[in-house]
C-alpha cells in the first residue's frame, strides 16, 4: 500500500508531477515541505498569508505545466520558472499513443487527417470493474454504457425513451411497471435478451450497487413471458425510469453472470458480455481498453466509430498534456479554469456544460467520522464549521467557476434550500467555546487532539482545501491534522467505506434525482462497507431516515420539495458533512466530432450516435 503521509499539520508535500526531474531510487520517498508563512516564493500578497502553501502549489503547477507543455514537442519537460517555489517538473509518462496530425494551415488541427475509425476517450481514473452493476463511477459507466444496454435511455429532459424496452405501462396504483422487450435484441455472444435477464439484472443491481437506495423498493420481477417483465414495487417510485436507464441499471446476460460465481469476483466483470453498441475487444499493452462495434446491434443506429479506445490519464496535468498534444478526442476537464491553465488549444476543442444535467456539478466537502472521537460529538463538528473561513476558500483557494455549497443541492436545483446560509459564520471564539463544552481542553502545549484527514488521489483544488483545513484547525483550535493521501483509489475507497479516517475530503456527483444520488449520503441503510461512496460518516438518525423514506415514495413535486427542505435543515444541524462547493467539470470535445448532447448523462451515454464530421462545431466557453 503506497501512501503519502503528512507529518506536520500544515506542511505541504508536492504532488508527484511537481517533484524533481531526477527521480529518487525505488523505495525512497522524497518529500518537499513548504512552511505556510513563507513569503519569498512570490511577490503576490497571497503568498505571505496563511494560504501560502496553496499559493505555492498553484505557482508550481503553473510552472510545471507550462514547462511540460512547451517541452513536450522537444521530448523533455524543461525547467520551471519558479525554482524557489517548487522543484523542477519531472518528465510525465504519457500513454504512447500517436499524436494527431496538426493538419495544414487554415484547418482545424487534426480534422482533415483524422482517422474516422478511431475515437480516443480519456478516463481520469482507471476502472476497477467494467460492470456498472456495482458502481456509477464514471471510469466504469463510460465504458459500461457502451457495453451494456438498459431498459431505457433518457432524453435531455429526463423523459424515458425506448432502448431494450420498446413498450411499457404503469399499474393504476403505480406500484408495478410492465415492460415489453425488443424482440430482436441480442447479447454480444449471440444469445437473445429475455425477461429472465431483466429480472436477474434488476435484482442484482438492487443488491450490489453502491446506490443501494436507488432500487431498494423493488420487491421482485415477474417474467410472464420471455419478452415481458413486470417490476413490482412497494410503492410509487419517483425516479424509477431514471434508475432503470443507462448507465445505472445494465441488463446482464444471466447465462453468463448467474453461474454460481460471486458477482463481485466474476471474470466477466473485466471482459464483459452485454448488448450495447460496442463489445469488449482487448486491453492494450498500455492498459487502455479497446472496444469495437457490435455487428448485431439492433437497438439504435450502427456505431460509426470502428475503434473506441479508453485511455487512463492518472493526473490532471497528464490529462491536460494529452489534450495539448492532440492525444484525446473526448473527455472531461475541470474546473473550466484548467482549460486555459493547462494550455489546451481552443482551436481544436470545444468546452461545454450542455448534456450533463443528470451528472451535475461535483459536490465537494468534508466528511466527519461519527463513530470515532472527537467527531462523534456534534459540538466538535460545528466547531470545525466555525473555524474554516469559507470566504477565504471561495475567493482565494477555489476556482471562480465553483458555487458555494449551502447544502447537498446546487443552487439551481428545484429542491435546493440554503440551510447552511450564515448558520456557521467564521467565528473562532465560538469554535473554542464549543470545544470546551465538548470536553476537549487544550493541553500544556496548546493541543486539544490529533486527527487524520484522509485524501483521495485528487487534484489541485481539493488538495489546496485540505491543506488549508489542516492549517486552520491547528492554528485556530489546536487540533493537529495529519493528511494521509492514498494514491491508490481502491485503498482510499476501502478506507472511506470502512470508516478508517477522522476527517475525509469527499466529492460526489448528484446523479439526477436525489433518491439516486443524495439518499445514499444520509440514509442509515446506505452504510455498506463493501461499496464505493457509501454513507461515509456512518450517520444514523431515525428522523432523517423517515424524511428520506417519505420523499422516496411520493411523486408529488411540492411534497418532495417540502421534505427535502427538512432533510437539508436537519443535515445542517447534525452536520455529518461540511459541504464546501459545487465545482463544474465540463465536457471537452474535439470540434470535428459530432457528440450528441441530447441526454442528461454526458460521457456516460451510448456512443451509437457519435461520428466524425467534416466541419468543426463552434466552441462553447
Amino acid at each position: 500500500m503506497h501512501r503519502r503521509r503528512e507529518t506536520a499539520p500544515w506542511s505541504m508535500t508536492l504532488p508527484n508531477t511537481l517533484r524533481s526531474a531526477n527521480p529518487p531510487a525505488r523505495g525512497h520517498r522524497r518529500q518537499r515541505r513548504i512552511d505556510a508563512p513563507r513569503r519569498s516564493a512570490s511577490r503576490n500578497g497571497l503568498c505571505g498569508t496563511p494560504a501560502a502553501a496553496v499559493c505555492l502549489l498553484a505557482l508550481a503547477l503553473g510552472a510545471a505545466t507550462a514547462a511540460g507543455a512547451a517541452g513536450a514537442a522537444a521530448g523533455d519537460a524543461g525547467p520551471t520558472a519558479a525554482a524557489d517555489a517548487a522543484p523542477a517538473a519531472e518528465p510525465v509518462a504519457m500513454p504512447p499513443l500517436p499524436a494527431a496530425d496538426p493538419g495544414p494551415a487554415g484547418t482545424v488541427p487534426g480534422a482533415a487527417q483524422r482517422d474516422p475509425a478511431l475515437l480516443r476517450v480519456a478516463l481520469l481514473n482507471y476502472p476497477l470493474t467494467l460492470n456498472p452493476i456495482f458502481t456509477a463511477a464514471p471510469s466504469t459507466t463510460i465504458p459500461g454504457a457502451q457495453l451494456f444496454a438498459s431498459l431505457f435511455r433518457l432524453d435531455a429532459d429526463g423523459a424515458p425513451q425506448p432502448y431494450l424496452a420498446r413498450r411499457w405501462s404503469l399499474s393504476p396504483a403505480r406500484d408495478a411497471l410492465t415492460v415489453h422487450l425488443a424482440p430482436d435484441a441480442r447479447f454480444h455472444d449471440g444469445e437473445p435478451v429475455t425477461s429472465a435477464d431483466v429480472a436477474f439484472s434488476i435484482l442484482a443491481t438492487r443488491d450490489h450497487h453502491s446506490f443501494n437506495t436507488m432500487l431498494a423498493d423493488v420487491v421482485g420481477v415477474d417474467t410472464p413471458s420471455p419478452g415481458t417483465a413486470v417490476i413490482r414495487l412497494r410503492h410509487p417510485h419517483p425516479a424509477l425510469f431514471m434508475a432503470l436507464s443507462v448507465p445505472l441499471t445494465p441488463i446482464l446476460p444471466a447465462h453468463v453472470y448467474d453461474d454460481g460465481t460471486p458477482l463481485a469476483e466474476h471474470p466477466a466483470n473485466q471482459r464483459p458480455v452485454g448488448s450495447g453498441p460496442f463489445r469488449f475487444h482487448r486491453r492494450t499493452a498500455e492498459d487502455a481498453i479497446e472496444l469495437v462495434p457490435f455487428d448485431d446491434y439492433r437497438l439504435g443506429p450502427p456505431p460509426a466509430i470502428e475503434r473506441l479506445l479508453l485511455v487512463h490519464y492518472p493526473t490532471v496535468t497528464q490529462h491536460g498534456l494529452g489534450l495539448a498534444r492532440g492525444e484525446i478526442d473526448l473527455g472531461v476537464l475541470g474546473p473550466p479554469e484548467m482549460f486555459d491553465l493547462l494550455g489546451v488549444p481552443a482551436g481544436r476543442y470545444r468546452l461545454t456544460g450542455a448534456g450533463q444535467s443528470g451528472i451535475g456539478r461535483f459536490l465537494f466537502g468534508v466528511a466527519f467520522n461519527m463513530h470515532r472521537p472527537p467527531f462523534d460529538r456534534r459540538e466538535v463538528r460545528r466547531a470545525v464549521a466555525h473555524a474554516l473561513d469559507r470566504e477565504t476558500l471561495y475567493t482565494t483557494l477555489l476556482p471562480d467557476s465553483q458555487q458555494p455549497a449551502d447544502g447537498p443541492f446546487p443552487p439551481e436545483h428545484p429542491f435546493a434550500f440554503p440551510a447552511m446560509d450564515q448558520r456557521y459564520p467564521h467565528d473562532t471564539a465560538r469554535a473554542e467555546a464549543l470545544l470546551e463544552a465538548a470536553g476537549l481542553p487544550r493541553d500544556a502545549d496548546g493541543r486539544r487532539t490529533r486527527v487524520v484527514l484522509l485524501m483521495p488521489p485528487a487534484g489541485l483544488y481539493f488538495e489546496a482545501v485540505a491543506r488549508y483545513t489542516a492549517w486552520a484547525l491547528d492554528r485556530s483550535l489546536g487540533i493537529e491534522v495529519h493528511i494521509e493521501t492514498e494514491v491508490d483509489p481502491r485503498v482510499w475507497a476501502q478506507r472511506l467505506a470502512a470508516g478508517d479516517f477522522d476527517l475525509a475530503s469527499v466529492f460526489y456527483l448528484p446523479w439526477g434525482d436525489p433518491l439516486i444520488g443524495m439518499h445514499r449520503l444520509y440514509h442509515s441503510g446506505a452504510d455498506r462497507a463493501e461499496h464505493l461512496y457509501p454513507n461515509a460518516p456512518g450517520y444514523a438518525d431515525p428522523a432523517m431516515d423517515a424524511l428520506l423514506d417519505a420523499a422516496g415514495r411520493t411523486e408529488d413535486a411540492s411534497r418532495r420539495k417540502a421534505l427535502y427542505r427538512s432533510v437539508q435543515a436537519l443535515a445542517a444541524e447534525d452536520l455529518p458533512y461540511l459541504w464546501l462547493s459545487h465545482i463544474p467539470f465540463p465536457l471537452v470535445i474535439r470540434r470535428d466530432l459530432h457528440f450528441p448532447l441530447d441526454s442528461p448523462w454526458a460521457l456516460t451515454q451510448p456512443y451509437d450516435g457519435v461520428a466524425w464530421q467534416a466541419e468543426a462545431a463552434p466552441a462553447e466557453r
